[in-house]
């Protein structure tokens, strides 16, 4: 279950560095989603409030991170994303690296969440790996998936090819035509269900789907034997 082509993945990354030092992260991505990416992002919180440490794996601007309560590790590839996190909260702690190669120790973190960034992973198979090594009791992602239904597959790849690019024009200007990448993320994503199985130490609890699951949350937690 690979990922991204390196050369996509750095074009990502760049791309949302452009996006978040423009300052238009939140608002299009809010807009392009129905404010949905909000409402998920929110149900992630509540889903690992108590946890003592939290990774924010794919952490990227962090939206709604002073809202988790505990001690909260940032990962992510992009030290500029990471710089402008600390100087927007400086209790966090920023670590960069890749999700595929977590520079952590094993089972040092109760809960870990991604928001939106699974889809941008090189190696998912190798993600996983990594979330079971160092997550104690819960991961929560939410993210752009492919429905298995094919009809809304194709709707799905419609709206993100030709609608989401518009959209973010008429709201970013020039920057809108970075979110053109967001079908290329899309196109090799997975199902929920197809992700949530590689999971082998972890069961899904709750699965929280909008279109067919084109926007969903998964939790799982961990099963102990």
């Amino acid at each position: 279950m690979r990922g991204l082509e390196p050369e996509l993945w750095r074009k990502v990354i760049k791309s949302i560095e452009d996006i978040v030092v423009k300052g238009c992260y939140v608002s299009v991505n809010r807009f392009i989603s129905f404010s949905l990416d909000s409402y998920l992002r929110g149900v992630a919180l509540r889903l690992v409030k108590g946890s003592q440490v939290v990774l924010d794996c794919g952490c990227g601007p962090a939206p709604l991170l002073n809202k988790i309560e505990g001690e909260v590790i940032c990962l992510d590839p992009s030290y500029l994303l990471l710089k402008i996190l600390r100087k927007a909260d400086s209790g966090v702690h920023p670590v960069c690296g890749i999700a595929e190669m977590m520079p952590l120790r094993d089972k040092s973190v109760d809960a870990s969440i991604s928001l939106f960034s699974v889809r941008d992973f090189m190696d998912r198979c190798k993600a996983v790996l990594e979330y079971e090594r160092v997550t104690k009791l819960r991961v929560v992602i939410v993210d752009v998936f492919k429905p298995e239904n094919f009809l809304l597959r194709l709707l799905a790849a419609a709206y993100l090819s030709f609608i989401v690019p518009l959209m973010a024009l008429a709201l970013a200007g020039r920057t809108g035509y970075r979110w053109r990448l967001l079908y290329d993320t899309f196109n090799r994503m997975v199902s929920p269900k197809a992700l949530a199985s590689t999971f082998k130490h972890f069961r899904l609890k709750t699965v929280i789907t909008f279109f067919g699951g084109f926007l969903s949350l998964i939790d799982l937690v961990k099963v102990y034997e």
